[in-house]
């Protein structure tokens, strides 16, 4: 594996979760933070209902919060069920037919927040016997033992952990979300990203997820 490269010095950069360093300087911090805080807290508790009426946010602005949540939580692999050739992770409710201020979310769940006993017990496995030494190497490890436990290929939870760590089987999703987890449980910050990159083979722009991780040893961050 390549030297890493490089993202960005670590002057004045949070390391706390993306949503934070992604919220507190917007002019609507206030609601916006008290969405995701909201949202965190519903859907760790598998509420049907999370009320954000207080938070007068957009269609669209609820959609950003969310998304941070999400990509947050890896932790929270119960959210999101596969339907058609996407993901349902959730519906909304508005305060009045032509309002476009979201009143309520209703997380879409699936079957697995039982399982967390066998997501943890897979985790502690991967974990076990890291070699003391620097950041980079606790990430290069956890990085190798990850690669080593996943086959890449599609499956029913394949944008979450729980294919990663309990199946074996996932895709860039899974994976990137699984090495978010692990890192975190060992205390290096870890955010993932989903956007596009070119597939080498047909040079088509294709959607895919990665992970930025902060190195405190290095004082710095990294694209994996």
């Amino acid at each position: 594996v390549a030297e890493p490269v490089v993202l960005a010095a670590a002057e004045g950069v949070d390391p706390d979760r993306y949503g934070w360093t992604a919220f507190k300087d917007d002019s609507n911090a206030d609601n916006l933070i008290g969405a995701y805080n909201a949202l965190v807290a519903g859907i760790g508790d598998t509420a049907e209902s999370i009320n954000i009426s207080n938070y007068e946010l957009t269609v669209t602005e609820m959609g950003t919060v969310m998304e941070a949540v999400l990509s947050d939580y890896p932790e929270y692999f119960w959210v999101g069920t596969k339907s058609g050739n996407g993901i349902n992770y959730y519906s909304y409710t508005v305060g009045a037919v032509d309002s476009d201020t979201v009143t309520n979310v209703k997380p879409t769940y699936n079957t697995h927040k039982e399982d967390q006993a066998a997501v943890k017990n897979e985790a502690d496995q991967l974990l076990a016997g890291l070699p003391y030494g620097s950041d980079y190497e606790t990430a290069l490890e956890i990085h190798d033992r990850l690669a080593e436990h996943v086959t890449y290929g599609t499956d029913p939870d394949d944008q979450n952990i729980y294919s990663a760590l309990v199946t074996g089987t996932t895709v860039c999703a899974g994976y990137a979300r699984a090495y978010q987890y692990l890192l975190n449980q060992v205390g290096i910050k870890a955010w993932y990203i989903s956007g596009t990159s070119d597939d080498p083979a047909s040079g088509e722009s294709v959607g895919h997820a990665w992970n930025v991780i902060y190195l405190d040893d290095a004082k710095a961050w990294y694209y994996v």
